[in-house]
């Protein structure tokens, strides 16, 4: 492949559909590299907020529908919530109103049934967690709330949920968690393809440098994160099975890469360089050269001065010698 400027997306592109991409990558810096990562995890985080933030907004349209049909009119009077209708009314699977009670009385959220995340409506107090620990802490007061009705509450939600400013506030939000947990759990990844790479270098005899195993790596990598990313967008849920394929379709692009950079090698041994490569090679001698020659100039510089130490030393003791030679 010639040596040329390379985008992103077709790096991308490049690294699923062509194994001669990775002897070029190979010859290239390290930053390069990890810059592409960087880029890559990026890329991918943007499809996955966008994916989870769909999902929250789904979520939080349906919620709405759920309060406006089942929750009855309401008031919050004097810190206190008070509305008409049965004690305790199931909302939505995530919500439940609870008159029966109120914070006073301790009753804990997993008297409830099953193991979800619940918010849960008391006549003071909103409370949200599940069975293993409160997750809004401290829980919202009444007492904190202006006198407040439902048609005020459903008002206010719809407008933040309509709110532009409010939907990139969160979005932004997402998208920084996403791309920390994200790039995090493929640096694991990384290291787990760079121990099959020091196998498949083994078999091939390509002698790598290490950190063209960290090259390699994070390039053999693209077509699994995205088999990855795709899946989570069709909502498909953690597979055990599925992981183990994408890490064998991994260790077949690392086979490939490798078994690529081999008949690169040979095909550069029996043709001979390439006019760019002859240029680097020229400049990389040239630069060799040159500090042959400075290590030359100082070691007769270290040489010159020691025998110009050693000839004033001598000097100085034949002349003590002399003046005490005079002396007697």
């Amino acid at each position: 492949m010639e040596q040329q400027r390379i985008g992103i997306f077709r790096r991308i592109f490049l690294a699923v559909t062509d194994f001669r991409l990775y002897p070029y990558v190979v010859k290239e810096r390290t930053t390069k590299a990890i810059g592409y990562f960087f880029k890559l995890m990026f890329i991918c985080s943007i499809l996955l907020s966008f994916y989870f933030m769909t999902i929250a907004q789904d979520f939080i349209n349906e919620e709405l529908v759920q309060l406006e049909k089942k929750v009855p009119d309401f008031t919050v009077i004097d810190g206190e919530l008070v509305f008409s209708g049965d004690a305790q009314i199931e909302i939505s699977p995530m919500i439940i109103l609870d008159m029966k009670n109120d914070y006073s009385e301790n009753v804990p959220i997993e008297s409830y049934p099953d193991d979800k995340i619940y918010i849960v409506v008391t006549k003071d107090l909103v409370r949200a967690g599940n069975s293993r620990k409160e997750l809004l802490y401290p829980p919202i007061s009444f007492k904190e709330v202006t006198p407040l009705n439902k048609a005020e509450m459903l008002s206010n939600i719809k407008l933040m949920n309509d709110d532009f400013a409010m939907k990139a506030y969160f979005y932004s939000i997402i998208l920084v968690a996403t791309f920390i947990y994200y790039f995090i759990s493929r640096v694991w990844m990384l290291l787990m393809y760079i121990m099959a790479l020091l196998v498949f270098d083994g078999l091939f005899g390509v002698k790598l440098r290490a950190r063209d195993f960290l090259k390699l790596s994070i390039y053999i990598s693209t077509f699994p994160i995205i088999l990855e990313i795709f899946a989570i967008c069709i909502g498909s849920k953690y597979n055990p099975t599925a992981n183990f394929i994408s890490f064998l379709i991994a260790m077949v692009y690392a086979f490939y890469a490798l078994r690529a950079m081999r008949l690169d090698a040979i095909m550069t041994s029996a043709i001979g360089d390439t006019p760019e490569e002859k240029i680097e090679n020229a400049i990389k001698n040239a630069q060799e050269e040159l500090e042959r020659q400075l290590k030359e100039i100082e070691r007769e510089a270290e040489k010159r001065d020691l025998k110009e130490l050693e000839e004033k030393e001598k000097e100085e003791k034949e002349e003590k010698e002399k003046q005490e030679d005079e002396k007697k």
